[in-house]
């Protein structure tokens, strides 16, 4: 029996031009898009990659996202990765991506966040030390805020510091970047990925940055 496509699977999204663009593959062999991403960052010498940072994110909280209470704890997951690096013969492809987790709390979600984070040491510090640890990591970089389902992230860190999405060149959210080479016709779960890598997801998510 063939399967009947939704009107709205594999949807072009303005995530998928902005990836072409950072990636260096050719816009023209999408005929039509109604869409125009800002330029991200500049070429790398004799070559069509962009020269960015890919940023991203993940943040977890027990208190909502829309603003931060006090008393509220929460920890962020952050993993870079440079551009530069794929044009690069490293020795150990694993040094590509750096990856960080913060907490603001000694609390128990904390403890158990930075129990199960497996790529280092979790550090405690205040918002106002996070904004400024993101500011001196991406400075004098173009950089891109990418998240899975970016909103509620995105809300957290404008509560922290505005400036942290303001100062990225683009935000790209994942669910919908991947609908489109997957032919999806709905979004994708981050477990699902996961799953299909055989990669154990029952821990932290912040740790799978």
């Amino acid at each position: 029996m063939t399967s009947v496509l939704r009107p709205h699977t594999g949807i072009l999204r303005e995530e998928n031009i902005a990836l072409r663009q950072i990636l260096g593959y050719h816009l023209e062999t999408i005929q039509t898009s109604p869409y125009s991403p800002p330029q991200i960052g500049q070429y790398l010498p004799d070559n069509l990659i962009k020269a960015a940072l890919l940023v991203s994110i993940d943040v977890d909280t027990g208190g909502g996202y829309e603003f931060i209470s006090p008393d509220q704890s929460f920890h962020i997951g952050m993993s870079n990765i440079d551009t530069q690096c794929l044009v690069q013969k490293l020795h150990d492809p694993r040094d590509a991506i750096t990856s960080y987790q913060f907490i603001n709390r000694d609390s128990r979600p904390c403890k158990w966040a930075a129990k199960n984070f497996l790529f280092g040491e979790t550090e405690l510090m205040t918002p106002n030390d996070f904004a400024s640890r993101i500011s001196l990591l991406t400075k004098d970089r173009d950089y891109v805020l990418v998240a899975h389902g970016v909103g509620k992230d995105v809300k957290v860190l404008n509560n922290i510091d505005p400036k942290i999405v303001d100062r990225a060149s683009y935000v790209l959210d994942t669910v919908k970047a991947a609908q489109f080479p997957l032919q999806l016709c709905y979004r994708y779960s981050v477990e699902k990925p996961l799953d299909e890598l055989g990669i154990d997801g029952t821990g932290d998510c912040s740790a799978w940055r």
